[in-house]
């Protein structure tokens, strides 16, 4: 399935939010450290104060300051809602 997102904003990448992941990891314990590919978008919604919605119950809860929503396995319905929101429309 492929999603088009005709009204989402595009940000930049500034130094505000590149600074950002470092901060954050600091305040993870080295016991429960997540990969930095998962740091680096949580880190970004945190720096711009938006939330992020995954099926990953281990990685994002770790993050400080995260606004998060768990999605279910199998819960296209939720999913889709949720993209309408940010006006998202399906095509093929």
């Amino acid at each position: 399935n492929f999603y088009e997102f005709p009204s989402l904003r595009v940000v930049s990448f500034d130094l505000a939010i590149a600074r950002t992941p470092s901060r954050l990891r600091t305040q993870i314990p080295r016991n429960r450290q997540i990969g930095a590919h998962d740091l680096l978008i949580g880190a970004t919604a945190v720096a711009l104060g938006y939330g992020v919605l995954t099926r990953d119950r281990r990685s994002f809860p770790r993050i400080p300051g995260l606004a998060l929503d768990v999605a279910e396995a199998g819960c296209g319905g939720s999913l889709r809602l949720e993209m309408a929101e940010v006006g998202a429309t399906r095509s093929s």
